[in-house]
């Protein structure tokens, strides 16, 4: 089609055609896997989900003002309710499900790990919502660690309970 005012033709040259297709093939290239791997998003939906249990098992230990354990293992994030009001009893009723009578547990995916920066592995929350050993002494700040191909860590403020 021809531009009656300027004489010439409109459209775009071989030149600027290749060269945008170039630029779209170098994008493409250093773009595309960062789209299409799940990973990044299978991580931070598993961060979200631990700081989603803590802050549950810390409602429910208010709630039910008796204390809630987490157990954190290699595969598992588990919560137990202490039956007894007497701090440090062992937790062997299951804290079930919102919604569903199963107990409550999230399975660590492939490729991630867990990890709690105090000798054991797990701790209470007691009925004020306050993170205590499973001796019944309070504790002091606790932080868990997902790591993956970067780490992220989840604060349970000793004196408050409070989960960040």
């Amino acid at each position: 089609m021809r531009d009656s005012s300027l004489g010439r033709e409109r459209g775009f040259t071989l030149v600027e055609l290749v060269t945008i297709l170039v630029v779209a093939a170098i994008l493409a290239a250093v773009a595309a896997p960062r789209f299409f791997s799940r990973q990044a998003f299978e991580e931070r939906g598993f961060y979200d989900q631990v700081l989603a249990t803590l802050r549950y098992a810390q409602r429910v230990a208010i709630a039910e003002r008796r204390e809630v354990c987490v157990a954190l293992t290699a595969s598992t994030v588990s919560l137990s309710l202490n039956p007894s009001t007497t701090s440090g009893a062992a937790c062997s009723a299951a804290v079930n499900d919102p919604g569903s009578s199963t107990p409550y547990a999230i399975a660590v995916p492939a490729g991630l790990t867990l990890a709690l920066a105090f000798p054991n592995p797990s701790f209470r929350f007691n009925g004020l919502g306050q993170p205590v050993s499973n001796a019944g002494a309070l504790l002091g700040d606790q932080t868990i660690t997902v790591t993956g191909s970067d780490a992220r860590s989840v604060t349970v403020w000793g004196q408050t309970g409070y989960v960040q």
